[in-house]
């Protein structure tokens, strides 16, 4: 017998509609909300074992500007036995490398594996000695374990 009905297999959470870029593109509306902690924790253990949900992923906003909430899913994710899927961040998010390497550090140390995917393009206007050191960051961090992509916009 065919089942019918809506069976997702990935969540992602829009973590936050806050970024420090104004893309002409973008249609995000800024209202600076982000998403509740406990909400999202309680969501995912929400989630019967036999479901088909099996990867989580973050957006946004810019996803690093609530790190402590991507943090605090992806601990609950990993406990879950989730995979993950992709961070998609524009990678420009940060005012110098400390700040850098200690945020994605507290990424790594929160247990997300999964890939790196940088929003860069004329229209984000970050330079790409900024997404080079941001690159190199994430896999200083991460020995290697992110995937890193680079998706754009083309007119």
């Amino acid at each position: 017998m065919k089942t019918r009905g809506f069976f997702p297999t990935e969540i992602i959470f829009a973590v936050t509609d806050k970024c420090n870029l104004h893309c002409a593109h973008c249609y995000v509306k800024r209202s600076n909300l982000s998403l509740d902690t406990q909400s999202c924790v309680d969501f995912l253990n929400s989630i019967p074992e036999n479901s088909p949900i099996e990867k989580i992923g973050f957006s946004g906003g810019e996803p690093f500007l609530n790190l402590e909430l991507v943090a605090q899913i992806s601990k609950c994710a990993v406990k879950k036995d989730f995979m993950f899927d992709r961070l998609m961040t524009n990678g420009v998010w940060w005012k110098d490398i400390a700040e850098c390497r200690q945020n994605l550090q507290q990424l790594y140390n929160s247990g997300f594996d999964g890939t790196i995917g940088i929003s860069w393009d004329k229209f984000h206007g970050s330079s790409p000695a900024q997404i080079a050191s941001f690159i190199k960051e994430c896999r200083n961090v991460s020995g290697g374990l992110w995937n890193i992509e680079i998706q754009s916009v083309v007119e």
